[in-house]
This record gives C-alpha cells, structure tokens and sequence, in this order.
C-alpha cells in the first residue's frame, strides 16, 4: 500500500518505518525536518495519491493541523494519528464529526494500548488476580522532568487511553491540585470512575531517577507493579504479597507496536474496502495494493466501524474537564455526545437566540422612541417588528429537519 506522512514526531517516524519495512511505499513526506519537503499537502486530499496518511505533531501550528485534519476527514481519506495530535477538544470533534459524515476510517496510534501485558492486566482487572484476589484500585503514577501545564495535559491525554482500556470507558473526573496557580498542574492528582466502578487514581510527579509511566493495581491480598519506560514499552511486573516481591514473566518482549498498528489499519482498510489482500511481502504486496487502487472508486468513503477516532476524543474529553474539575472543586461527569452537523446548529442557534433577546428589544424600544420624538407614524409599531423578527428566528429552527428530510429521501432513492 502506498503511505503518505504528514508532520513528524517520534512516533510518526516509527509508524513510516514500520511501514517501509512491511513492504509498503512512503510516496509523500512533509512537515519533516532535514526532508524534501512538499508544499502542497493538498494533493493529499485525492484517494488516488496515498492509501494510508501517517499524521504527527510536527512543526505547524496547531490550528493548521487540525485544519489540515478535517480536510482529510471530510474527503473520506484513511488517518494514523498520534495522539495527542492536536491539543483542542473542539479540534477533536470537528475532526469526528467529519469523519462521521464521510466515514472516512481514522484510527490513532498508542504504543502501549494494544499490548499483550494491557490485555493480561485487563483480564485480571474484570476477573481478578489468581494471587491478588479481586483488583479494587488502579494508580498510575507519571514521572516527569518539566511539569508544565502543556506538557502534563499531553501526558494526561496519553495515559487516560491506556487507563481506559484497564478500567473501561471512563465518565467521571475529578482533579485536585495546588492552590498556587503556578505549581497546579506540577503536582496534579486526577481521580477517575468508568464503567468497571473501579476507582482510578492519576498523578504527576518529578522523575525521580526512573522517567515513565508506573501503573499499580492494588488488590485483596497485594499490589501489582508494572514499570513502563519513556516510549511507553514495559519494563518490569512485579508482584508485591505479604512483603514478598515475585517478578512476572514479561509478556510481548518482541511486540512492536508501530508494526502492529501499520497492520491493523490496513486490514481494516481491505475490510472497508471489501477486498482480499495478502498480507505485506515486500515489493509483491506493494504492487497488488497498488494495482488495487488504479480501479475506479466509489464515489463515497465506505463505513466502518473500524475508526477509533471516539476514543481517541473521549481522551481529550476528560483532558478538557480537568480545567472544569480544578475550577468548580468537584467531581464531574463526561458526557460522551457525539457532534453532528445538527447538533451544531442547535448550538449555534441557541447562542444567536440568546443574542437576540439581549439585543432586539433594547434596539427596537430604542428606534421607537426615537421615531417618537420624530413624529414618525411607525413609532407605535416596534412591538409587532419585535414579533416579526422573533418568528422568522423560530421558523429557521425547522430549517435542519427540512434539510435532513430531504437528504434522507435523498438516499433511501
């Protein structure tokens, strides 16, 4: 298949390398520093020029990418993203609602998400531990040299993935921090609740000689400890029982993640696509997935339920409701709404509503008055302008359910 990267950052750069390596082409770089650069990353918008974009941080700003982003959604254009890609919510869900209109399949890239020791350590969590009994609390502790408020929030928004697929879809938040403004996000403490009612703790503290992650699931009879390095690979499982310590056997020592998450998403894409390809054989698989996208496409992005993009904005969800948290001292529940074009024009609508009640009646009084002091003989009629103006508001409220109507009939022909 024919792969495209657009801005680099390290993990962007393993996925295009684990994708040279199953065979497939790198046809398209830019945004990559001591690269060729190609100042048109429109051309990525046609289907016909990659298969797969591979999409990381980079140097652009963020609103430039986020641009760039929905651009690809709405042209129904397959996306590996890092995450956090960009750092808006609002970003995230312009972003998925594009891509739910054109079902452009967008999935986003965590090293440590997909791991055999995550699966394992899921299992435990549902089931219970042979050893520990039955897991009551997740702790994840992150050692950081520079803790500041952007950077702690990126790390936040990475590890609450991995903490999602251990303690299920997390709706609850509750953040505590300093009272001094400067010093809140240094010491940030991050209590979460989901699905499994299982409590998850979340913190931030200095590095302390070992930069990482270090994710603790305390039990009936004990803890257990896994280590996990910088790049998110685990280190080290031990199990703690009684003052005993047992190291566990490492699960996935030759897992490579960017490999792993390449494959995926083209398999998804031939299950989209509805099409058999063998798996990547050098140059061989190359040119079948090639010869594959020389026919004609259908005019539409086929749906799929493969795109992981939602968790990926729940992610950014709770990111966002840390600042709602520290502000109101309390705990708050994440709502996990999808945004439609409809959604958006409610929201729209409203903030216009509400414009419009705090300013046409003091405008129109005001003009009243002054065609009153004139002698106008359309001094007395401001009542009925206010009421013609507020009506023909009211009527454009049914203006979505005539257009998605229409667009209905429109399919169902």
């Amino acid at each position: 298949m024919k792969f495209a990267l657009l801005g680099s950052d390290a993990e962007s750069l393993a996925l295009s390398e684990a994708a040279l390596t199953a065979g497939h082409q790198l046809i398209w770089v830019g945004d990559v520093p001591n690269r060729l650069e190609h100042a048109d990353w429109q051309v990525l918008l046609d289907r016909q020029t990659a298969d797969v974009v591979l999409v990381g941080r980079g140097q652009a700003e963020p609103e430039v990418r986020a641009e760039q982003l929905e651009s690809l959604a709405k042209q129904g254009i397959t996306v590996l993203a890092t995450h956090p890609v960009v750092p808006s919510v609002l970003s995230y869900f312009e972003i998925d609602m594009s891509r739910d209109e054109s079902g452009a399949l967008f999935r986003y890239y965590h090293p440590t998400a997909e791991h055999p020791v995550v699966e394992q350590l899921a299992a435990w969590i549902r089931q219970g531990q042979p050893k520990l009994g039955m897991i009551e609390q997740i702790v994840c502790q992150r050692g950081l040299a520079e803790r500041t408020r952007e950077r702690v929030l990126r790390h936040f928004a990475r590890d609450v993935l991995l903490l999602a697929r251990l303690g299920g879809c997390l709706n609850r938040l509750g953040a505590l921090g300093s009272p001094s403004s400067d010093a809140t996000y240094a010491a940030l403490s991050v209590q979460m609740i989901g699905q499994l009612e299982r409590p998850v703790h979340w913190s931030v503290g200095p590095e302390d000689g070992s930069p990482g992650l270090q994710l603790t699931l305390v039990g009936q009879q004990g803890r257990l400890l896994l280590q996990l390095d910088e790049a998110g690979m685990p280190r080290r499982q031990m199990l703690h029982l009684a003052g005993a310590q047992e190291e566990l056997p490492q699960l996935g020592a030759d897992f490579n993640p960017a490999a792993e998450a390449v494959k995926a998403i083209c398999l998804a894409l031939r299950e989209a696509d509805g099409i058999d390809v063998p798996p990547a054989q050098g140059g061989e698989h190359a040119n079948a997935a090639d010869s594959h996208r020389d026919q004609p496409q259908a005019s539409h992005c086929p749906r799929t339920t493969q795109s992981t993009w939602r968790e990926a904005l729940l992610a950014m969800e709770l990111t966002d409701t840390i600042e709602i948290s520290l502000r109101r001292g309390r705990m708050i529940d994440v709502h996990q709404q999808q945004l439609t074009e409809y959604m958006a024009f409610k929201g729209m609508m409203s903030a216009i509503g509400c414009g419009l009640l705090l300013v046409l009646p003091m405008l129109l009084l005001g003009l009243g008055w002054i065609a009153g002091e004139m002698g106008l003989p359309v001094a007395s009629y401001w009542p009925h302008g206010l009421l013609l103006l507020l009506g023909l508001f009211l009527a454009l409220q049914a203006l979505p359910w005539l257009l998605y109507s229409k667009r209905k009939s429109a399919e169902k022909g």
